[in-house]
């Protein structure tokens, strides 16, 4: 029988063992880990074994080769490079949060003045322009006008969005313009800037000058001023007078305008400086005013073009004590003999409703060789015949002046007389004047020389002595 073929036992192939991928480590927070690269897994290769041949004499049966046993292929193990695991990076410290400071609310104020204002007065007109620099939290602006001086209150204004205005004013003169920022809350200090509108050609009106107050009757102030020779191209018509004072008793100012215009007629007075030339001046007086109160008085001139700036004078009136007269008035001193000293004076203006009988004399002075002052009465009450002098005036009329001669005075001596007039309520206010007495040049023994002699057309012989 024929012999079977033995069947070749099949080969296995073996399976390869595949050793895994190692599971990282996981990195520490916030610090990146490094992706392992993976080593590619070997495929297996397997060996075929080969199928026996039969040999030997037909009949013989052979004898079969034994089959090796297949050897196994390694199995490749897959290498995996695991990177070093990094040291965790620390986290940073944190800075801290800063505390937030609550923001205050802003309290809403009122603002500030206003700053860089200016007028700007068109040449010829009564319009102006008004401007100031931007005020910081303003929504508007007030604009308000005055005449300057006193008596003048602001002018019903005007209201501004932005940092300027124009206005128009109502006559040529000085003029002051006040403006103030304002917002919700109201309007700030205001600030003011004085100007004048003058017409074409004229800088500015007439101002009077050297405006004067006097009381020289009790109850009366009597103003006087000169005539301006620059009336600023326009004739002046007249004066307008103001009077600012605080009635007793009273915490507040009254302004009183006493004259609006004087004209010229009634106040023009002449009268003659000392080198002879005759000039006008004007003189108000004012009958209603109260005793031992303090007067502030305005004088403006007035033009056809409007009204100038105010001069002003200001005085105290006196306590009027009833009776006694008031001080004596162009009081003077002379030496015209040696160690004699000549008084000369007029009547008080006001002699308190009673005559006056008299004057008292009173005289200060500091003898030679000491430092301490003397006052003596020279005259208690000198009466009114022995010292009566009549005079006459520039203009011819005829007038009465008081001289009283002191005889009992020293050498290079200053000397101080008070004067006062006297009636039936007593003395009145005092009047004082002082002069230092010289030394006379000394007398010569020696009978003048027949050179010293000046012959003229006369029985009488002069001639001039010299020291």
């Amino acid at each position: 029988a024929p012999t079977p073929t033995p069947t070749a036992a099949p080969t296995e192939t073996p399976t390869p063992i595949v050793t895994g991928t190692p599971t990282p480590t996981a990195a520490p927070i916030d610090t990146p880990t490094p992706t392992p690269t993976a080593t590619p897994t070997p495929t297996a290769t397997a060996t075929a074994t080969p199928t026996p041949t039969a040999s030997g004499a037909q009949g013989d049966a052979p004898t079969p080769t034994a089959t090796p046993a297949p050897t196994d292929t390694p199995t490749a193990t897959a290498t995996t490079t695991v990177s070093p695991t990094p040291t965790a990076t620390p986290a940073p410290t944190g800075t801290p949060t800063p505390t937030a400071t609550p923001t205050p609310t802003p309290v809403a104020v009122a603002p500030g003045s206003p700053t860089g204002l200016s007028a700007s007065p068109v040449p010829g007109a009564l319009g102006v322009s008004v401007d100031w620099d931007d005020t910081s939290g303003a929504t508007s602006y007030s604009v308000r006008w005055q005449a300057a001086g006193p008596g003048s209150s602001p002018k019903l204004g005007v209201e501004a969005q932005s940092s300027d205005a124009s206005i128009t004013v109502a006559n040529y003169g000085e003029w002051v313009v006040q403006v103030g920022a304002c917002n919700s809350v109201g309007c700030g200090p205001i600030a003011a800037q004085r100007f004048t509108v003058s017409p074409t050609g004229v800088e500015r009106l007439p101002v009077p000058l050297t405006l004067i107050a006097r009381e020289l009757v009790r109850g009366e102030v009597t103003l006087s001023w000169p005539a301006r020779a620059d009336d600023g191209g326009f004739a002046i018509t007249g004066y307008n007078i103001v009077r600012e004072h605080t009635p007793a008793g009273s915490s507040s100012t009254v302004t009183d305008a006493i004259a609006a215009d004087t004209g010229l007629t009634a106040i023009a007075k002449d009268a003659e400086s000392a080198d002879g030339t005759t000039y006008t001046y004007y003189e108000y007086v004012d009958t209603d005013v109260e005793e031992e109160t303090s007067y502030t008085y305005y004088v403006r001139a007035i033009t056809s073009e409007g009204t100038g700036d105010a001069e002003q004078a200001a005085i105290e009136t006196l306590l009027q004590t009833e009776g006694v007269p008031r001080e004596p008035e162009n009081l003077s001193a002379r030496e015209a003999v040696p160690g004699q000293v000549t008084l000369s004076w007029t009547a008080p203006a006001d002699d308190g409703g009673f005559a006056i009988t008299g004057y008292s004399i009173a005289r200060e002075h500091t003898p030679a060789g000491s430092s301490s002052p003397v006052v003596e009465t020279v005259a208690a009450d000198t009466g009114l015949t022995a010292i009566a002098k009549d005079a006459e005036s520039d203009d011819g009329t005829t007038y009465t002046h008081y001289e009283y001669v002191d005889t009992d005075v020293e050498q290079e001596t200053n000397y101080t007389y008070y004067l006062r007039a006297i009636n039936s309520a007593g003395a009145g206010d005092d009047e004082y004047i002082s002069i230092e007495t010289w030394l006379p040049p000394e007398e010569s023994s020696e009978a003048p020389s027949a050179d010293s002699l000046t012959q003229i057309d006369s029985p009488i012989i002069a001639w001039i002595y010299y020291h």
